[in-house]
């Protein structure tokens, strides 16, 4: 084990000194304005400052294995290798892991943040996935070298009942840790266009932590369950049930834009009017419930959300839901599809619009025609 850590520590030194190089004196400095950004703005800025991450990864492994070619065992010794290439990939899916949930949670600059979450949420959240994420990757590879090195079924199965159970174990004590602060969080609302809390937000500040609780249980019953059965049809559906907050989260920030696209196509309300504090009363009541009804339209679709994740997170368990299962499916498709148009329209209206300034005359080429034409 020692000689693994060598070649891992030697190609980590390595990356570190290249990186060093390749990214100068100004690799941190990227964005540190406080100007407001949209959420294609943020991800694509996030993706642009991940690409040393992403660069920085493949040298650590590129440099790891030569070195384990160069001076580690040979042919013979195939388990050897096989304990090399597990302990690599674990590194490097964890580091992987690292570099989408600061995407999303960017603990560090606020102004990239997808998700809707203060500083110090967004610190305690990035470091649970990016731990529970490596926890996952390591025990997956820890029981596939394990049967490799001839363990018999039956006790693959045991370690992954006892590894399963020590996570959802500390879940547990995390949820019931963090209980009064996302307590303050969800009173306090998602985002500002939802201020105030009602008797409903309320009511599930005040019980999230018992929900929490009884979810886990009932994961807990759905992977002995599926490890009873041998471990059939699970198609990853614990990693996915893990993670459900993360991916509730996302899911919602991608709903609640294209609610909003939706509405401002629509004309039915604008977020950033552009004769705000200038119209008279009558416009300002037909925006206020312009704003009225976008609002319950984010409700219902946080809703109708809910119910799509839960009963699409219940088919992963192949546990199908009448008319509703095939609904989520379809759903979920137009979702993904509505989304990626919305992203590649942007893109291309953008560009258009670029091209359209570059197109027209200057102002400074308008005043000299003018000029020319009074002569």
């Amino acid at each position: 084990m020692l000689w693994i850590l060598t070649f891992l520590f030697s190609g980590a030194v390595i990356e570190l000194f290249l990186m060093r190089q390749l990214s100068g004196k100004n690799s941190g400095v990227l964005l540190k304005s406080t100007a407001v950004l949209t959420t294609t703005d943020r991800l694509k800025t996030g993706c642009i400052r991940e690409l040393l991450s992403c660069i920085s990864i493949c040298l650590f492994i590129g440099f790891s294995y030569f070195l384990f070619l160069l001076f580690g065992p040979g042919d013979d010794m195939p388990a050897a290798r096989l304990v090399f290439l597990a302990t690599l990939i674990t590194v490097a899916l964890t580091r992987v892991g690292g570099i989408v949930s600061r995407l999303l949670f960017s603990p560090r600059i606020a102004t990239l943040r997808l998700l809707p979450l203060n500083d110090r949420a967004a610190l305690i959240g990035h470091r649970l996935t990016v731990s529970t994420f490596g926890y996952i990757v390591m025990v997956l590879f820890f029981t596939v070298v394990t049967h490799r090195l001839g363990a018999e079924p039956s006790t693959i199965l045991l370690l992954q009942l006892i590894f399963a159970s020590l996570l959802l174990l500390s879940s547990i004590f995390g949820v019931l840790f963090v209980k009064n602060r996302v307590r303050v969080h969800i009173i306090a609302g998602f985002d500002r266009t939802t201020p105030g809390a009602g008797w409903g937000r309320q009511t599930f500040a005040g019980i999230w932590h018992l929900l929490a609780i009884i979810y886990l249980g009932l994961l807990w019953l759905l992977v002995a369950a599926d490890l009873a059965s041998q471990g059939a049809g699970s198609n990853g559906a614990f990693f996915l049930s893990i993670f459900i907050v993360p991916l509730w989260m996302a899911a919602d920030r991608v709903v609640q834009w294209l609610v909003l696209y939706g509405v401002q196509t629509l004309k039915i309300h604008l977020e950033y009017p552009d004769d705000f504090g200038r119209v008279d009363e009558e416009t300002a009541a037909g925006r206020e419930q312009g704003r009225q009804l976008y609002l319950k339209v984010k409700r219902l679709a946080r809703v109708v959300l809910a119910i799509a994740l839960g009963v699409w997170i219940a088919g992963l368990w192949e546990y199908k839901i009448p008319f509703l299962t095939n609904m989520v499916a379809v759903l979920r498709d137009t979702l993904i599809i509505t989304a990626v148009a919305l992203v590649f329209w942007r893109f291309v209206n953008s560009w258009l619009e670029k091209r359209i300034e570059q197109s027209l005359p200057s102002d400074r080429e308008t005043n000299s025609d003018d000029e020319w034409g009074e002569c």
